[in-house]
């Protein structure tokens, strides 16, 4: 419960951005569609079209991010939760289970009602034989009634059906549980992605200046006479092909960014600075959990396995429901009343109070096996939900298998690329000094950069990877990895 008191908060959060941002804008959006031309209908009628989605308008409340600032994962989480529709329905929803619960409530309350009547009414009486006895009237009518009905005793209706709303109630908080993660895992996922395409660029911007760097080096020794014109071709021809690298490494970053505005909810064009990747986790196999109690946590705590064991449970209330439902019911009902000159009681102007106070006992006796099938679907019901329960259960555990192995991976891999480039890095300042002094070759210079080269491009990735892994297997186990988001 507090797991899901935190998410609410941080989607609350979320959802409530600064109205000086958005207040604004709702009043001064200026849609494409109000000058549309209207068009005309198969009956040859004008029906007005109706104007595009105003992207902007549609996402005001989220506010604008500002330029000047880097994106972080949190600002980017807090920003889709906020505009992605997914949060809002699951939102909605559990609000509309409250009013419901809420509705259930009123049911061990008595019901009070009033009702009034006031009509004009003619009445004539005629005795054949004996005219002294006729009269007439002719005036108005009218009656008030209060009547209260107290439900006493309904022997565990009432009660079974509360359980049944407040364990729906519980299936849309869980929902929501897992609508935050989900969009929160896939803001992520495209986040980390968008920050590995820009260190593919970093690293390709490096293998360039890398490649620069030999190229004058070459043309330095050419000019000199100690070099080859031979070297100095293949030295531009790799300056060409680490510029064509970066280029395209260039382009599949802006990719990446649009494909993050996208998923903020924003234009793919919008500009956006990526806040730097922070230092690596400490994480290592030693300081990893044991696997057996990963997985008993995430059947504890994940959104899927907890929103199936909601929906088992209310199929079981539910069940409850229908075999409460044929049983006797005990109310208290009274009723006051007063009428002025009811015609169908009197034909002279008078008042009658009426008052009356009693117990009602309702026996169900036949319904035509309605409820016996009720209680047959129920169980039914009951029997697949449970079935659910069990393919959730059994997918959480792979998924917390599969993050776990990934996160191991991730950490001897970080340790690995760190000893390739250091290697690497050592190893192209040796060759270019070899090179230099006229020892070295060409070719032993060219495969180091490529070495160097190569191993960035793989720490870069390998680094990325590591704290999304980190972000899956915590999303696995339920939670939202907040020290990942600063």
């Amino acid at each position: 419960m507090n797991r899901t008191r935190a998410l609410c908060v941080f989607l609350a959060t979320a959802l409530c951005v600064v109205d000086a941002q958005a207040g604004t804008s709702l009043g001064t959006g200026t849609g494409t569609g109000t000058g549309a031309a209207p068009a005309s209908d198969a009956a040859g009628g004008d029906v007005t079209a109706p104007p595009p989605l105003d992207l902007e308008l549609a996402t005001a409340r989220c506010g604008n991010l500002r330029s000047e600032s880097a994106l972080t994962l949190l600002d980017a989480a807090r920003r889709a939760l906020c505009a992605n529709p997914r949060t809002r329905q699951a939102w909605a929803a559990v609000e509309a289970q409250k009013a419901v619960v809420g509705a259930r409530k009123a049911d061990y309350w008595p019901k009070l009602s009033a009702s009034a009547a006031i009509g004009r009414v003619t009445a004539d009486a005629q005795v054949p034989g004996h005219s002294e006895l006729n009269s007439s009237f002719s005036g108005t009518s009218n009656e008030l009634r209060l009547d209260l009905n107290w439900l006493l005793f309904d022997f565990g209706m009432r009660d079974a059906s509360q359980g049944y709303e407040t364990g729906l109630l519980t299936v849309a908080l869980t929902t929501l549980d897992g609508a935050v993660q989900s969009v929160f895992l896939e803001t992520a996922e495209t986040y980390f992605k968008a920050q590995s395409s820009f260190a593919a660029l970093e690293a390709a911007t490096q293998a360039e200046h890398l490649a620069r760097q030999i190229l004058e080096v070459v043309t330095a020794k050419v000019d000199a006479g100690a070099g080859l014109e031979s070297d100095r071709l293949q030295a531009r021809a790799t300056v060409a092909q680490a510029s064509l690298d970066r280029v395209r490494t260039q382009s599949a970053y802006r990719g990446a960014i649009g494909t993050l505005a996208v998923a903020l909810h924003l234009r793919p064009n919008v500009e956006i600075t990526l806040a730097p990747m922070p230092a690596s986790s400490e994480l290592t196999r030693q300081t990893l959990p044991a696997i057996e109690a990963l997985v008993g946590r995430a059947l504890n705590t994940n959104p899927a396995v907890l929103a199936a064991r909601a929906r088992l449970d209310a199929a079981r209330r539910a069940e409850q429901v229908a075999r409460t439902a044929g049983r006797p019911q005990l109310a208290l009902i009274a009723a006051g009343v007063r009428s002025d000159t009811p015609v169908d009681r009197v034909a002279t102007r008078q008042t009658i109070d009426t008052t009356s106070v009693g117990v009602q006992l309702t026996v169900p006796l036949f319904d035509g096996q309605s409820r016996r099938s009720r209680i047959r679907q129920s169980e039914a019901d009951a029997l697949d939900r449970d079935a659910q329960l069990f393919s959730a259960s059994r997918e959480v555990e792979n998924q917390v298998w599969t993050s776990y192995v990934g996160v191991v991976s991730s950490t001897d891999e970080l340790e690995v690329c760190r000893e390739l480039l250091a290697a690497a890095e050592a190893s192209y300042e040796l060759a270019l000094g070899r090179y230099r002094s006229g020892i070295g070759g060409m070719l032993e210079l060219l495969s180091a950069q490529s070495t160097v080269a190569s191993a960035r491009m793989q720490a870069a990735s390998v680094t990325t990877q590591e704290r999304l892994r980190r972000i899956r297997l915590s999303a696995s186990l339920g939670t939202i990895d907040f020290d990942a988001l600063q």
